[in-house]
């Protein structure tokens, strides 16, 4: 959580843990994420990392926000990415290659929901078969 907390800072935007009612958010005009003190440490980590690509991706998008294509659009990207960077915390913590990965226990370890599943097995997948992955066996 650190390195993204760099980045943010970098990028001159603060993270906030406070008593919010959401999980978390973003509020562009103040360059703030925010995160819900009573949330344990890995779901706070989950909605930082999905704040953050709000936070340094859609900062210039954000009026197209309130429509629902966009809104979705934006949404599901934000999951993406915090679920690629959980999966490498997930392989760094096992030390696991990308081809030892049950994505069933990946999703139950981060909580990450069943809505999720075909995305996470393409990611494998890809993964797999990407030339990169390729290049180093």
């Amino acid at each position: 959580m650190d390195n993204m907390e760099d980045l943010l800072k970098e990028n001159g935007i603060d993270v906030e843990i406070t008593n919010i009612e959401s999980e978390g958010f973003y509020l562009p005009k103040l360059r703030t994420i925010f995160i819900n003190q009573n949330l344990d440490e890995l779901e706070q980590k989950k909605v930082l990392l999905h704040e953050s690509r709000h936070a340094l991706s859609h900062n210039e998008l954000i009026s197209l926000y309130s429509k629902t294509v966009f809104h979705s659009k934006m949404e599901d990207e934000a999951n993406r990415f915090m679920i690629e960077v959980l999966l490498q915390d997930y392989m760094n913590l096992f030390a696991l290659s990308i081809d030892q990965i049950n994505y069933m226990k990946f999703m139950d370890y981060y909580g990450i929901g069943y809505d999720c599943e075909e995305y996470i097995k393409k990611l494998l997948v890809n993964y797999v078969t990407s030339s990169m992955y390729l290049n180093v066996i």
